[in-house]
């Protein structure tokens, strides 16, 4: 992308020739309409290549440390590197728990496939609707009747099955659950035991009268509010073990009692886990234990400790395995329900196609029909804008998924690890640093009305100056300030980017032609900028129908410095769209 605007900008009146050809090619030739009084200029709307990009200018300065950090907030799973570390561009920083966000994407990738399944559906309703309209055009021959009979059977059978299909998921879909319930009740049973056994066996000997209200620790600590607060803290844990006891005997077959349990039964260990920190702090300053006993006791601890998070982790794990499934079966659900929708209408047209050969072909039938196939293009059309909205959902899930890995922007070293596994991250936090292998950086002021288009890891195309167009150096964007700063009066956001490798060439203070790549899209449909107009915030286009001009509405996407515009919605390939109009 790089080379071609930087041969652009070089051969400049080559570029325009070449733009309008680029433009012919991916919409069609520029033709007149005469419709009456008026002439209008129209293309014809093709699939082609977009993509977007933001150029400013700025000024190349010694580089400095690159901070990263998350959007959003969540738990760390791991942590990649150490300080000291050397990455390359891409490489994997720190991860986020991902059970929640894997289980999103499970399900809008399943919801992508219903959808597509549904439009295949339409599509065969429609090309059916179509077939029966054209057959009372031409009239009813003596065998077709018994032809339209067997269709009528045979939706009939497709029905039937489609109803069996959809018994047998609730079956399957009812049984995984059950067993997934099931297993939740071992995963009760298991915290029980290990909170039963840490305190009657693992810590039993940290306590005098624990059979009493009133327990106190065996030994002397110096740590006196760690003692205090590990004595009451005792007496709540054995009622928390009670309440596990409970809990272990919940019915796996009431799977809102099961849910309720697993998030009851995290709160209980939560009280047990907080009465071992409390006996860690006091063994740490015991001044009664010999240390023979100060290590088996520490031991012992250690182990409850380790039984208890474990069984937290446990706990937790069972709860997201029934969020998956629950979600897997509505999909599955959705789906074969789908399909018995889809069987019924084709019954019914089954049914009315054999009601109108038995009739014969009045105009009252035909309007009938012609109107039964308007209608299924226009289901084809709604379905066709579900599956859109289906994938884009896909998109947004996987892309909120990546996010919960953080990758180096540029190669480099790291200079600052700010987090641990197991931590809360919160949003915009830097949690590490890095200082890139380029001795050079640029920073670049970006306008508020191109701003959203720019974020972290988007790749530039670099000149200067001092060099001329032909001399083309990559960059990436690390950082865009969250508030904006003014020049000469106007709202701008401060953007740095790193070199992405090392140039003798490169000098502080350069001025810097940057282009950013900002979005991309393969083979969608586009036409011109100015063929598209707004009223009341929405966005129209008019289409000629015969020679006759209609308003459509549209929904469109990214746009290309060419100034063509990706349509999402209201549009199909091969529409004759008008750029504009005159009078005779």
């Amino acid at each position: 992308m790089s080379t071609v605007i930087t041969w652009i900008r070089t051969h400049y009146v080559w570029s325009a020739v070449i733009a309008v050809v680029i433009v012919g090619i991916g919409f069609g030739i520029v033709r007149s309409r005469s419709g009456g009084d008026t002439t209008f200029e129209t293309i014809v709307a093709r699939k082609q290549n977009i993509t977007q990009t933001v150029e400013v200018t700025g000024k190349v300065k010694p580089a400095s440390a690159v901070d990263l950090a998350f959007e959003g907030t969540g738990r760390v799973a791991a942590v990649s590197v150490i300080v000291g570390a050397k990455v390359a561009q891409g490489d994997t920083l720190v991860r986020l728990e991902g059970a929640t966000l894997s289980a999103s994407v499970s399900e809008a990738n399943a919801n992508v496939t219903s959808a597509l399944a549904r439009l295949k559906q339409q599509e065969a309703l429609l090309d059916a609707a179509r077939a029966e309209y054209d057959e009372l055009l031409r009239g009813p021959r003596t065998e077709e009747r018994t032809i339209s009979a067997t269709k009528v059977a045979r939706a009939e059978q497709t029905l039937a099955d489609s109803k069996k299909k959809l018994i047998d998921s609730t079956s399957t879909s009812d049984t995984a659950l059950r067993n997934v319930y099931a297993s939740a009740g071992d995963t009760l049973q298991d915290a029980y035991r290990v909170a039963d056994d840490a305190l009657a066996k693992q810590v039993d000997d940290f306590f005098l009268d624990q059979g009493s209200g009133t327990p106190r620790l065996s030994y002397v600590t110096a740590d006196t509010q760690s003692g205090i607060d590990a004595e009451n803290q005792r007496l709540a844990a054995g009622l928390a073990v009670q309440s596990l006891a409970t809990l272990a005997t919940v019915d796996v077959t009431n799977g809102a009692a099961v849910t309720s349990a697993l998030s009851v039964a995290v709160s209980k260990l939560r009280i047990v886990q907080a009465m071992l920190e409390r006996l860690a702090d006091t063994l740490n300053v015991s001044t009664s234990l010999n240390s023979t006993s100060l290590a088996t006791y520490k031991a012992n601890l250690n182990t409850a400790r380790t039984n208890i998070n474990a069984s937290i982790s446990a706990i937790n794990s069972q709860s997201q395995s029934i969020s998956a499934q629950q979600a897997t079966n509505q999909a599955a659900t959705t789906t074969a329900q789908a399909a018995v929708n889809d069987a019924e209408q084709a019954v019914m047209a089954a049914k009315n196609e054999l009601a109108l050969l038995d009739a014969g072909a009045s105009s009252e039938k035909l309007r009938s029909e012609a109107a039964a196939v308007k209608q299924a293009e226009a289901n084809v059309a709604s379905q066709r804008g579900d599956v859109e909205r289906a994938q884009a959902a896909a998109a947004s899930a996987r892309a909120e998924l990546a996010k919960a890995t953080l990758r180096a922007p540029i190669a480099g070293v790291v200079t600052a690890v700010a987090i641990e596994p197991g931590e809360i991250v919160s949003a915009n936090k830097t949690i590490v640093s890095l200082i890139g292998d380029s001795a050079y950086e640029v920073e670049s002021f970006v306008p508020e009305a191109e701003i959203s288009k720019v974020k972290i890891g988007d790749d530039a195309a670099i000149t200067l100056d001092a060099y001329g167009s032909d001399v083309v150096l990559t960059a990436v964007v690390t950082s865009v300030d969250p508030a904006e700063t003014e020049v000469e009066g106007v709202a701008t956001y401060k953007m740095v980017l790193q070199f992405t490798g090392q140039d003798e060439r490169i000098k502080s203070g350069m001025t810097a032609n940057i282009v950013l790549t900002t979005g991309e899209r393969t083979n969608v449909l586009a036409i011109p900028q100015r063929a598209i107009f707004s009223r009341d915030r929405i966005k129209y286009v008019r289409v000629l129908v015969g020679e006759l001009p209609e308003e459509v509405k549209v929904t469109t996407g990214l746009n290309d410095i060419l100034g063509n515009v990706e349509i999402l919605e209201g549009l199909e390939e091969g529409d004759t769209v008008i750029v504009s109009e005159k009078a005779k």
